[in-house]
């Protein structure tokens, strides 16, 4: 955030950025990032995170868990990727009880 921060406020030194799980400020901002992913995703794609959400939010199995998780960060790849290397977003690995530790703030497109 602190480099978001910069940039916004020196854009004639920065020529990139490159946020990855970058947060919010405030709840206004978070309003706007919520609103701004249920458009990316249209309707279709933000009824698939609720079901994967409440899913995830059930589910005790670890495999199946991170399974789930893996389903649910790559449709959100589709929806927060800006001029993606590639075509195709591939997920490496899923870890849902590391995702789980993250703080309750932290957004998804439920949030």
């Amino acid at each position: 955030m602190l480099a978001l921060s910069f940039a916004a406020r020196h854009p004639e030194r920065v020529s990139s950025l490159i946020l990855v799980g970058c947060g919010t400020y405030d709840s206004d901002s978070r309003a706007a990032y919520h609103e701004a992913m249920t458009q990316r995703l249209g309707p279709e794609g933000y009824l698939r995170v609720e079901e994967l959400e409440r899913r995830l939010a059930v589910e005790k199995d670890r495999t199946r868990r991170d399974h789930l998780f893996g389903q649910l960060a790559e449709t959100m790849t589709r929806a927060q990727g800006f001029d993606s290397i590639s075509d195709q977003n591939e997920v490496e690995a899923v870890d849902s009880l590391g995702f789980n530790s993250l703080p309750a703030n932290f957004c998804t497109a439920g949030s």
